[in-house]
């Protein structure tokens, strides 16, 4: 994520909708001010070495300013945002805010291939993976309720969808008045694979339709999309 006090904003970095790449873009138009978390891999291959030097810097000095006493809290590439309000207290208001979001059902193909490539799952069927461990980590959990609301109430400015990315992407890069800035390829493992819905029996459909109520209700989104 990112908290810009010199653009004014925070992106909530929500997971699988190429928010590393998102953020690799914005941090180029960050300065000392800023907080940037996530950014020490060689993965951001967007910025070169100076820049990341500079960021890393930025992001162990700048924590603790943000963090001030009793506070201490410990700010996250994927902070929830209700938990983002509560340490920034009154200055949290004083920001645009955005995040993006996805498909469900796309992501959870693009989670299925992410464990597979990263963590080396021993799953090759993704009904088999989606029945006997998906449904039960803490991670499936709607990106609603942690990304884009607060007790139950939108509190973004902004949500972007991955489906939408580019024009998205550029509409909050006009919002900040930071011109155009090119979103790279950032932790993308190979898209050699099958159009999303090609994984799905119908059984599957409706087991992540249930996963993820709350984000296929309030963004519209429908099985066969994109």
């Amino acid at each position: 994520m990112i908290i810009s006090r010199k653009h004014k904003f925070i992106f909530i970095k929500s997971k699988k909708t190429a928010g590393s790449s998102i953020q690799a873009a914005l941090a180029k138009v960050c300065d000392k001010t800023d907080l940037v978390t996530g950014l020490l891999s060689s993965n951001y291959s967007i910025l070169d070495q100076k820049r990341k030097h500079q960021i890393s810097y930025n992001l162990l000095k700048n924590k603790q300013k943000l963090l001030e006493p009793p506070l201490k809290r410990h700010i996250t590439s994927h902070i929830p945002l209700k938990k983002l309000k509560s340490t920034l207290k009154d200055e949290y208001n004083n920001f645009f805010k955005f995040a993006f979001i996805r498909n469900p059902w796309d992501l959870v193909v693009s989670k299925f291939f992410w464990n597979k490539h990263i963590h080396k799952h021993d799953f090759d069927d993704f009904h088999q993976w989606l029945w006997q461990e998906y449904q039960f980590e803490i991670w499936k959990a709607d990106q609603l309720h942690l990304y884009t609301h607060i007790d139950g109430k939108y509190d973004l400015d902004f949500m972007g969808r991955y489906e939408n990315i580019e024009q998205d992407f550029q509409y909050v890069c006009d919002q900040l008045h930071i011109g155009t800035l090119k979103l790279g390829n950032e932790k993308r493992i190979s898209r050699k694979r099958k159009h999303y819905t090609e994984y799905y029996s119908e059984q599957d459909q409706h087991l992540v339709a249930r996963l993820f109520q709350k984000d296929i209700d309030y963004f519209d989104y429908k099985f066969g999309e994109n």
